[in-house]
């Protein structure tokens, strides 16, 4: 099992409407229910503003707040999970604002979040926000068949006093202290004749991020390393990195689509503050992943979906290729709201 939500959604009273999220998921013989998301957001305020509150998917980029069933393939993107380890989600508070504008879509906002996962390394410990984004989107329509949406957004965290631990292997962590920042710049065009998407359409999509890291960092156990002396710290760590994703999906006739995306990630140049060769050899050591994906699903409605996808990456390193195929459905109970653009 994937993933199992359940969805609360309602209006609260004329001037709050709530959401809660709950996940059952199954690993092995694992299982686990955690809160995915738990708001409130304002309804009716004037001049088009909105505040949100409360543990939710961040606003930033195009995919990062939309839930499994409503993505286009089975997994994230792999710069998703490069750079936010999965889905930026946060406690914390959206404050927001759609412009008053007849032919053009507007919005600009801001988060500010208390930053417990990645790429923070926060507690309740250091009770205070650590993590902050900004972001706008600009979309409009090209005549009644396409319509669009782009968008840039920015990302800042914060490990604070507590170093982000990342593991090597069964013994040694990387431990890295300092800030993150992350631009992403997104885009998405879709069509459909007529403006009628039920039968025949389009889209393509894709979304670009650098990411940079300033701080320090340490290798905790580095007896596996020849080159350093126990404990192995770094001195003005640096990290730039990037990559993206560009996918398109065509459904070709009622109820059959078929798609493709293609991922890159850029190892970029990366100053860790140890010797040349200390890293070599390890998940750290430059590389530049790709992965090449193919799918095609069947909707017997917007509550029913299969979908068979295969997709070939060569994320665990150069000369090893990995082969995957996944069977998936998707079963929507209940009411069910419209998906975002």
């Amino acid at each position: 099992m994937g993933e199992t939500e359940l969805g609360l959604a309602g209006t609260v009273d004329n001037l709050f409407r709530a959401e809660a999220r709950l996940v059952l998921a199954q690993n092995g013989q694992d299982f686990n229910i955690s809160l995915e998301e738990a708001f409130f957001e304002t309804l009716g305020l004037p001049a088009g503003a909105k505040v949100k509150a409360g543990k939710f998917f961040s606003s930033v980029g195009y995919l990062n707040n939309k839930h499994p069933h409503e993505w286009d393939f089975v997994d994230l993107p792999l710069a998703y999970k490069a750079f936010f380890g999965g889905q930026l989600n946060n406690t914390g508070a959206q404050l927001s604002w759609v412009a008053p504008l007849d032919d053009l879509y507007l919005k600009l906002g801001g988060e500010l979040g208390q930053g417990l996962s990645y790429p923070n390394s926060n507690n309740f410990n250091e009770n205070k926000p650590r993590l902050g984004t900004i972001f706008a989107k600009l979309g409009g329509d090209i005549g009644a068949e396409s319509s669009w949406l782009g968008g840039l957004s920015y990302v800042t965290a914060s490990t604070g006093n507590r170093p982000r631990v990342s593991v090597l292997n069964d013994t040694d962590t990387f431990d890295f202290t300092g800030s993150t920042g992350v631009l992403i710049a997104d885009f998405v065009y879709k069509w459909s004749p007529n403006g009628n998407a039920s039968r025949q359409n389009f889209k393509l999509q894709g979304e670009a991020f650098w990411n940079t890291q300033k701080g320090s960092a340490s290798i905790t156990s580095p007896n596996l390393y020849a080159s350093c002396q126990a404990p192995c710290f770094g001195n003005a760590y640096t990290n730039t990195q990037s990559g993206f994703y560009v996918q398109a999906i065509y459904q070709f006739m009622p109820n059959w689509r078929v798609g493709y995306r293609f991922d890159q990630l850029y190892g970029g140049n990366s100053s860790y503050g140890f010797s040349a060769d200390t890293l070599s050899g390890t998940v750290l050591e430059a590389y530049n992943p790709t992965r090449n994906t193919l799918m095609i699903d069947w909707a017997n409605s917007e509550y029913s979906m299969f979908r068979l996808q295969l997709a070939q990456d060569t994320m665990y390193g150069p000369g090893k290729t990995n082969n995957q195929v996944f069977l998936q459905y998707v079963m929507s109970l209940g009411a069910h709201g419209a998906h975002r653009f």
